[in-house]
């Protein structure tokens, strides 16, 4: 079965498709990065896109590191500026830097 499979939409189209094969095999590797990032301090998703250079792929990742309790809403909201939406504030938690040290 194709790792790049977990990756991706059931109904995804080619340019999904060959992104996520792309990024399975780093996926490790830019959870790891986020994680970095996240524990610089409290962060929005649309910084992740300013700091890496594409956010699509680094929120992702943030979403996953949530799932597995690493990264948590921190019950913050503050304004996108180029938006003026509110956004989630997110940081790391206990466990997130104890990944870090591992």
């Amino acid at each position: 079965m194709d790792p790049s499979r977990a990756l991706h939409r059931r109904q995804a189209h080619d340019t999904e498709i060959a992104a996520a094969r792309a990024v399975a095999p780093h996926l490790n590797t830019i959870q790891r990065e986020v994680l970095i990032f996240a524990a610089k301090g409290p962060f929005m998703d649309h910084q992740l896109e300013v700091w890496f250079g594409f956010g699509s792929t680094h929120r992702t990742r943030r979403a996953e590191l949530t799932a597995k309790g690493f990264i948590a809403d921190s019950g913050k909201r503050q304004r996108i500026p180029r938006t003026g939406r509110n956004a989630i504030v997110w940081t790391i938690t206990p466990e997130g830097r104890k990944a870090l040290d591992e």
